[in-house]
């Protein structure tokens, strides 16, 4: 496996790593962060993605999500530029699908109204109007019960004057490690199939790592390759508060490297039975400020059956054995879990 992703790495980076210039390329807004709760926590998200955001930060972290999902995400930019997301993510054998995994599929729609035109003299012309559309579909599953891989397929439309279209894809995986609640990540993202784009798309690659020190307290920390800058660099955090009435609220923070504007965030979530409410902010200096809001609504599974995800600090209750079995119960459990043991560094 490790192999496989080796050589799959170099493939991808050889095919995707040139740009025009620095700074320069179409469909930026495939750069814009989605999803508050890892905004807010400055982007860091690749090794943690432990919610439907994950189809942007790292689609094998969808493979460990065990519950139906359906969230909406409004950014309001600067310069009324709006960005709306919409995800949906279902385990598939939830569905009768023996095969096992998560299905996800997301549309995008970013718009900029009124934007003022002028001739070749500088003359002013009227206004016309910007919007990109992505349509995507996930997919996730476990490669090993400690290790996922996920897939995003994604098509892009851009009208501006004119219209542009492409095809590209993200492909991540997502490990955890012998450190207890330790977790590493690896994106490749918006790898290049076709597009008739005048510029180089934003290829990306994200290399994180993720840390649980506290049951309250989780830790992550991003690296990002762009093919048209210097290398940036994301460390966040998110507190969790002791539940309050049927509430959950969490404090987050973040901080960004690399870039120029937009280096903190803060934003807070509440959770309360199968909603949960997340909020971003982020400022841009001179540019003005942005705000994101995003709503969860998670439909619990109803038995262990319906558990699609596994992981190893979810793994399903063992069947006690009948008395006259006891015994032999336990040489089977011994010997499936030293066998784990020693599959763990195969």
């Amino acid at each position: 496996m490790k192999r496989i992703i080796v050589l799959l790495s170099l493939l991808i980076v050889t095919n995707n790593v040139a740009a025009k210039s620095p700074g320069k390329t179409g469909a930026t807004f495939l750069k814009l962060g989605v999803g508050a709760k890892p905004v807010a926590m400055g982007g860091a998200f690749c090794a943690l993605a432990d919610e439907s955001s994950a189809i942007y930060w790292n689609p094998a972290g969808l493979a460990f999500l065990k519950d139906k999902e359906l969230s909406f995400t409004h950014i309001a930019w600067f310069e009324d530029i709006n960005y709306e997301y919409l995800t949906y993510l279902q385990p598939l054998q939830e569905l009768g699908i023996k095969m096992p995994g998560v299905f996800a599929g997301n549309l995008s729609y970013l718009s900029v109204d009124d934007i003022k035109k002028y001739d070749v003299n500088k003359n002013y012309s009227g206004t016309f109007k910007a919007q990109d559309l992505l349509f995507n579909l996930s997919y996730a599953g476990l490669i090993k019960p400690w290790m996922s891989s996920g897939l995003n397929l994604k098509y892009i439309n851009q009208k501006i004057t004119s219209s542009s279209t492409g095809l590209v894809f993200d492909i991540g995986f997502l490990s955890k490690t012998p450190l207890k609640n330790f977790t590493t990540g690896l994106v490749f993202q918006n790898v290049n199939l076709f597009n008739n784009f005048m510029d180089e798309l934003p290829f990306n690659i994200k290399l994180g790592c993720g840390y649980k020190p506290i049951n309250i307290l989780t830790l992550g920390l991003d690296m990002n390759l762009p093919n048209d800058s210097d290398p940036k660099f994301h460390l966040g955090a998110e507190y969790l508060y002791p539940e309050i009435e049927g509430y959950e609220i969490a404090l987050r923070a973040g901080i960004k490297t690399g870039v120029d504007t937009g280096k903190f965030n803060l934003g807070f979530g509440i959770k309360t039975g199968k909603y949960r409410f997340d909020y971003a902010y982020s400022s841009y200096d001179d540019l003005g400020d942005t705000h994101q809001l995003s709503f969860n609504l998670i439909f619990a599974h109803k038995s262990d059956k319906s558990n699609m995800s596994y992981s190893p600090e979810n793994k399903p209750e063992e069947v006690k054995a009948e008395p006259k079995a006891e015994k032999e119960a336990e040489k089977e459990n011994e010997y499936y879990s030293t066998k784990a043991k020693v599959n763990l560094w195969r």
